[in-house]
C-alpha cells in the first residue's frame, strides 16, 4: 500500500478511533515488522487487528486477517482471552462458516 493510504487511516483514527473497519485497513497496510504511530502510541499490524476485535468482535475479516498474520507459536491477547492462530481462524469460521473450510484449519498447527 502507499505511504498516503496510511497517513489517511491514522488521519481518520486519530479523529475516531473508535472505527474497527478503519483499524483493520490500517492492519492490511502496514508492513509485515512495520509500525505505524497514532498519537504517542505505536501499532504493529497484529496490534491493529487487535483494536479492530476489540471493538467488535464479530468482525470475521478481522479474526480471520489477525489469523493469516499470526504464525506457528504465535498469539494475541483481545480482553483476557488469548488466541492462537488456529483459534482465530476457528472464530472467524464461528461466524461465517463459509470462509474457512475444514481442509484448511487441518494444515495448521493445534
Amino acid at each position: 500500500m502507499l505511504r498516503t493510504d496510511i497517513d489517511r487511516y491514522v488521519q481518520a483514527l486519530t479523529l475516531d478511533p473508535e472505527r474497527e473497519e478503519f483499524w483493520h485497513s490500517l492492519g492490511n497496510c502496514i508492513e509485515v515488522e512495520g509500525t505505524v504511530q497514532i498519537g504517542s502510541q505505536s501499532y504493529t499490524k497484529n496490534q491493529c487487528y487487535v483494536q479492530a476485535l476489540t471493538l467488535y468482535p464479530k468482525y470475521v475479516e478481522a479474526w480471520h486477517s489477525l489469523g493469516n498474520s499470526l504464525g506457528l507459536g504465535e498469539w494475541a491477547q483481545i480482553g483476557s482471552q488469548i488466541y492462537t492462530q488456529r483459534q482465530c481462524f476457528l472464530q472467524a469460521e464461528t461466524l461465517d462458516p463459509k470462509l474457512i473450510s475444514p481442509a484448511s484449519l487441518s494444515t495448521l498447527g493445534k
